[in-house]
């Protein structure tokens, strides 16, 4: 199946998105077996949740059916938070194979107190496959948010130009 694409007005900070609850849904789906999701986040439009470009909905797809279902030896989706590590002030992610921004600034990413109160973070690499994530709003971290929002602007990819999910590491 195909996540939800970005849709409606960007915003920054939206933790209480209900198209990134349906999202995060959507991904728990992954737990039953022979079932697989190509991620479409990054190729919405605030008007119109109907990705245009068909063709790139139909590789992610078709490498999930290549890999799992006919043995060739491909990536299909990108790789997945696994840890987060709150110390000093921030939360170390680490992901479970290497990811890579599409520009030199990482974007998409929330950080929270565990109290309700939300802010855009700053987000380093801090090797292949981890990242460092503060702001100076929230002093003691308590969870990390990415590409939560009705449309957000997350930019951190895996191999084979796959998204990174939206993901939260409280839920």
């Amino acid at each position: 199946f195909v996540q939800l694409s970005g849709f409606q007005t960007p915003k920054n900070v939206q933790p209480d998105s209900p198209w990134a609850d349906l999202r995060n849904s959507q991904a728990k789906a992954l737990e039953l077996p022979n079932t697989g999701m190509a991620v479409s986040i990054d190729l919405g439009h605030p008007g119109d949740i109907h990705p245009s470009d068909k063709q790139e909905v139909a590789r992610r797809l078709s490498l999930i059916a290549l890999n799992r279902d006919y043995g060739k030896d491909c990536e299909y989706a990108a790789p997945v938070c696994v840890a987060a590590t709150p110390a000093d002030g921030k939360i170390q992610l680490k992901f479970n194979g290497a990811v890579k921004p599409t520009s030199s600034a990482l974007t998409g990413f929330i950080i929270g107190d565990g109290k309700g109160d939300w802010a855009v973070a700053s987000a380093r690499k801090t090797g292949p496959s981890t990242i460092e994530v503060s702001s100076i709003r929230i002093k003691k971290p308590a969870a990390v948010r990415y590409n939560w929002a009705d449309y957000p602007g997350g930019n951190l990819y895996g191999a084979d130009k796959l998204p990174v999910a939206p993901f939260a590491t409280d839920k």
